[in-house]
């Protein structure tokens, strides 16, 4: 008997273990608002959201704050950490539908407006790549080499919208309402990537290792090779409405529209 009882007691840590590592925790906020985006700068976490600015987590995310002296748009598109920079994209919708840049060089105690030159358009997405920043905007994609004090559109990309950035190395993609875009030399010019899509539209990019990842309308793709092909990687997804991709190590996490979130520890088979 007592070894019976042994073993129910393994058997219960175990299943208590596998439980806890499968569980996801709340944390306390930012609450009341939708979390658009997140970046982690240091020990701090940022949280852009839909109309309520920007949240600063110090405490991994026990507890928020507001962080919204100087900007004036409470939509946050973007986020984006450069050294000790960080950005924060913003916008307005209906009537106006402006937006523009905003730089904190103290954690988001304070931020300055550098849009000058972003012709305050809707921006969606900030990527730092080295010491280029680059905005996407519903008409295209702008560059800044000075920490965003001017900007300047760069010709030859299509007048689609941009929904998000990623980077490997040198290769820089932009996910659009009309596909995926390379460009190798810092946007000077670009390449369509999107052969493959059964649906276009790209809301995410991840890349993880060799593997390209992008979350669309119609699921996720994946490409092996720098976007020049893609195909359905998305076994087990019952909502095909991808507006999010995150990776850690060898998990691939999917954002969905009314679904949660999925998992695939095997670049997305299943």
């Amino acid at each position: 008997m007592k070894y019976l009882d042994t073993i129910f007691l393994l058997l219960l840590l175990i299943i208590s273990t596998e439980n806890l590592h499968a569980q996801w925790v709340q944390t306390n906020g930012p609450t009341g608002v939708a979390v658009n985006c997140l970046v982690v700068k240091g020990t701090n976490l940022f949280a852009g959201t839909y109309y309520g600015g920007v949240f600063l987590s110090k405490d991994n995310g026990t507890s928020w704050s507001p962080v919204n002296n100087g900007l004036a748009y409470s939509f946050n598109g973007g986020l984006a950490v450069s050294g000790t920079n960080v950005f924060a994209s913003t916008w307005q919708g209906e009537p106006t539908n402006s937006g523009g840049v905003y730089l904190s060089t103290n954690n988001g105690t304070s931020w300055t407006n550098v849009s000058n030159g972003l012709h305050n358009a809707p921006i969606d997405a900030l990527v730092a790549s080295g010491t280029n920043l680059f905005a996407g905007t519903y008409g295209g994609v702008f560059l800044s080499t000075d920490n965003g004090t001017s900007w300047s559109a760069l010709t030859g990309f299509p007048s689609v919208t941009v929904y998000t950035f990623a980077v490997n190395g040198i290769n820089l993609y932009a996910g659009t309402s009309g596909g995926v875009y390379l460009s190798t030399n810092n946007g000077g010019s670009w390449t369509y990537s999107s052969s493959g899509f059964t649906n276009p539209i790209v809301y995410s990019l991840v890349v993880s290792g060799t593997n390209l990842f992008a979350g669309t309308d119609g699921g996720v793709y994946l490409s092996t090779n720098n976007g020049s092909t893609w195909a359905e990687s998305d076994k087990g997804l019952i909502y095909s409405n991808v507006f999010s991709l995150a990776c850690s190590g060898t998990n691939l996490f999917a954002g969905t529209l009314g679904g949660g979130v999925y998992l695939s520890t095997n670049n997305g088979t299943n």
